[in-house]
C-alpha cells in the first residue's frame, strides 16, 4: 500500500535541497579507491570476478524507511540479456547480492561516507531487494531496460535522524559476480559483455509522523534532478538513456 500512496504523493514532495544520491565502485563515492568511471567485467570462465557497487545518499530527515529505484539500460540489444537477469527463476538469479549491512570498519566508507542507516552488520532493519524486473514486464522505455526495487526498513519506533551534507549516509552494497558466464559450469548466462548503465533514479524517504501506526513521506530524492553521481557504467555505455518515474510501475501494485 505504501507504493500506491507514493504515486499520488510524488508530486507534493520535493527533496531538500542539500539531497544527492551517490554511486561508486570499489568503495563508497568520496572514499580513496572509489570509482565512477566505466568498469569491465572480466567475464572469462573461471575468473573469479567480482564487483562491488556502493550507494550512498545525503539528505537529513528523521527516518524510518528507505525505498530505493536502481535502473539498467543495455546498449545494442532488445532485450535484457540472460547474464542480468537476477530475479527468482531468472537465469543468473545467483548472480547479484544486495545489503545495507555497511559492516564494522570504514576502510570502504571513509568517515563522511559511514554515517548508519541501519547497523553496522544490518542489525535494526529489514527488507532488502523486493523486485527485479525487465522492460517486457512493465513498460520502462523498452525492453532492453532493467529495474530493481530495494527497501531498508527500521521499526517505526526507532526513527533516525540522518545527518546534512555533507555528510553522506550509507545506503546498500551491491555484488555482481560472473559465475554464470557462459564455460564457467554455471549456467551459461549470456550478455555479461553487454555495455550496460547502472543508475540510482530515486530514493524514497519515509517517517512515522503521517499518522499513528503509519508511514509519512518525508523526502524524494531523484537523481535526475540532482546531478549525475548516481550513475556508473558497466564495459562502456556512451550513450545517456532517459529515466522512467514510480507512477509507471503503479500497474505491478493492482
Amino acid at each position: 500500500m505504501k507504493k500506491l500512496l507514493l504515486v499520488a504523493a510524488i508530486i507534493a514532495i520535493a527533496a531538500p535541497a542539500n539531497a544527492q544520491l551517490f554511486m561508486a565502485w570499489n568503495a563508497c563515492d568520496g572514499t580513496p579507491g572509489s570509482s565512477r568511471s566505466n568498469l569491465n567485467f572480466d567475464c572469462t570462465p573461471g575468473s573469479g570476478f567480482a564487483a562491488d557497487l556502493y550507494g550512498t545518499f545525503g539528505s537529513t530527515a528523521g527516518v524510518v524507511a528507505i525505498d530505493g529505484i536502481i535502473d539498467l539500460a543495455f546498449q545494442g540489444v532488445t532485450d535484457v540479456p540472460a547474464f542480468w537477469h537476477f530475479e527468482s527463476g531468472g537465469c543468473n538469479n545467483s548472480g547479484m547480492g544486495y545489503t545495507f549491512a555497511r559492516g564494522s570498519a570504514t576502510t570502504f566508507c571513509a568517515t563522511t561516507n559511514s554515517v548508519l542507516f541501519c547497523g553496522s552488520t544490518g542489525s535494526g532493519c529489514g527488507g532488502g531487494v523486493v523486485a527485479y524486473v525487465n522492460g517486457s514486464q512493465v513498460p520502462l522505455g523498452g525492453p532492453n531496460r532493467a529495474r530493481l526495487l530495494f527497501t531498508n526498513a527500521r521499526s517505526a519506533t526507532s526513527p533516525v535522524t540522518l545527518p546534512a551534507m555533507p555528510t553522506r549516509v550509507f545506503c546498500f552494497h551491491l555484488m555482481f559476480i560472473t559465475d554464470n558466464t557462459p564455460g564457467s559450469g554455471g549456467a551459461d548466462c549470456v550478455g555479461c559483455e553487454t555495455p550496460t548503465e547502472i543508475w540510482w533514479h530515486q530514493a524514497i524517504l519515509y517517517n512515522n509522523s503521517a499518522q499513528a501506526g503509519g508511514e509519512g513521506l518525508v523526502a524524494l530524492i531523484d537523481e535526475l534532478t540532482v546531478g549525475y553521481a548516481g550513475r556508473v557504467q558497466v564495459n562502456g555505455y556512451p550513450t545517456r538513456v532517459t529515466a522512467k518515474s514510480w507512477g509507471q510501475l503503479k500497474g505491478m501494485y493492482r
